[in-house]
């Protein structure tokens, strides 16, 4: 709170999203920064990427690049690492992300900014994610309501194919079987045009009433599901 009420600067928009994409990312972002206070202030900005060394830090400031010449995480940039604006004024600065041969995962860290007369450290959060091919989760997202025993039901259960950081996977083919209950599947339909990763079970429930358990399964993973017939 207290940081909040002395801080001289207004950044916007409040976080820095790069998406999901391929190995390779070659992309900017625009940061605007106000100048929120009734005096000239001067800004240092600079980037802190997570589990990734921070550098090269130039002589007498406090600015730095998130730098990894591994390549396991990418280089971020600022356009300008020190920014004076006059009272009630605003500036746009570019946050650039390159990488060549990424591994799969979550990619973050945070853009600082830093008010030379407040001493507040803003942070903005950036994120860029790169996919995984092997499936990590199913996770159930809806399931029919009260279906009848003997019924056919179209997308009775849809379901979500993430990798290990939430992510979706690509190419994903998931099947799926009767455990017991009598019933049978149908069509699994891939709904990834209209919400990624997600896909609809059709299923008939056996004709007696009661619990009809389904297992779904992406290569070696899987998921039950028992739906109840009426």
């Amino acid at each position: 709170m207290s940081a909040a009420l002395r801080a001289t600067g207004a950044v916007a928009p409040a976080s820095l999203a790069f998406g999901v994409g391929g190995v390779d990312v070659q992309a900017s972002r625009n940061l605007t920064i106000s100048n929120v206070s009734a005096a000239s202030e001067t800004f240092t900005i600079f980037v802190t990427g997570r589990d990734a060394p921070t550098g090269p830090v130039p002589p007498g400031s406090r600015t730095a690049e998130a730098l990894d010449t591994s390549g396991k995480q990418p280089v971020v940039t600022v356009s300008t690492h020190s920014l004076t604006l006059n009272a009630g004024a605003s500036a746009d600065i570019t946050v650039g992300m390159t990488a060549f041969g990424l591994p799969a995962g979550a990619f973050e860290g945070f853009v600082h900014v830093m008010g030379t007369n407040s001493g507040v450290d803003e942070r903005v959060p950036y994120w860029y994610g790169v996919a995984s091919p092997i499936p990590a989760h199913i996770t159930v997202l809806q399931t029919v309501n009260n279906p009848k025993a003997g019924s056919f039901n179209q997308e009775a259960v849809l379901f979500r194919v993430t990798d290990a950081n939430g992510l979706t996977v690509v190419g994903a083919h998931p099947t799926a079987r009767v455990i017991d209950g009598g019933g049978s599947v149908g069509t699994i339909h891939n709904e990834d045009a209209s919400a990624p990763g997600v896909f609809g079970l059709d299923v008939t429930l056996g004709t007696a009433k009661g619990n009809n358990d389904f297992e779904i399964r992406v290569g070696t993973l899987t998921q039950t599901v028992t739906l109840v017939g009426q």
